[in-house]
């Protein structure tokens, strides 16, 4: 499991594959040398996965070797993040929904680091930053309505901005991000590393595991472990 919290700047990008719904398709993820999965707990989203169907393979899919696991959780009442986080299957839970700083430090209370995800649209949501009590940033695209997984990309000037502000904090990028632009991004931007869901899927939900090892390869600047094609 790789440590949390993650540092601002790791010699090697941190990739958060998101949106998991299988055990096969965490296998991909390991062996392909993801350092998080994420599972997505929001019933409005399209890679929705119930927690009694995740407790049925991700009981297994820990220890060294294996990526952190992230429960995702967006205008969740804090009852079901706790009843997620007693049963000692995450390494960290993200919000991504509308939570105040103040629900925040209640979740965070609960033992687990914190990820939190922003939306970007102009330079005064990079404030909400400095006094949040989250350990991890994670900056999405901003689409009204939603809470990412769109596919959109982020605004990489504002992104780069944050990274620059906050040089003590872990920041991960997210929206839009493919095997095609996902160097690009991390040259323009620095941050701690990426995070990515539907870039990497041929379907909402479907991991394609050639993109997965694409992707990897093209983040971290070196191949990645492809015996899953051998």
């Amino acid at each position: 499991m790789p440590p949390f919290p993650l540092s601002p700047q790791p010699a090697i990008p941190f990739v958060k594959i998101c949106g998991l719904t299988s055990r096969s398709d965490a296998d991909v993820c390991m062996e392909a040398g993801a350092d998080a999965i994420g599972i997505n707990f929001f019933p409005g989203s399209k890679r929705f996965h119930p927690l009694t169907k995740a407790r049925e393979w991700l009981a297994p899919f820990s220890g060294p070797g294996f990526p952190a696991r992230v429960a995702l959780f967006v205008n969740a009442p804090f009852d079901e993040i706790r009843a997620a986080s007693d049963t000692g299957l995450f390494d960290a839970i993200q919000l991504h929904g509308d939570e105040t700083p103040e629900f925040c430090a209640s979740v965070k209370s609960l033992g687990l680091p914190l990820i939190r995800a922003l939306s970007l649209k102009t330079e005064a949501d990079l404030f909400q930053i400095a006094s949040h009590p989250a350990d991890i940033f994670i900056l999405d695209a901003c689409a009204p309505g939603t809470f990412g997984g769109t596919g959109q990309l982020c605004d990489w000037s504002l992104a780069a901005d944050a990274v620059r502000r906050y040089p003590r904090l872990p920041i991960l990028l997210s929206g839009g991000l493919s095997p095609e632009n996902v160097a690009s991004a991390l040259s323009a931007v620095a941050p701690a590393g990426v995070d990515v869901a539907s870039g990497v899927e041929s379907a909402p939900a479907v991991k394609d595991p050639a993109k997965i090892i694409a992707f990897l390869t093209a983040a971290k600047g070196k191949a990645t472990n492809t015996r899953l094609f051998r």
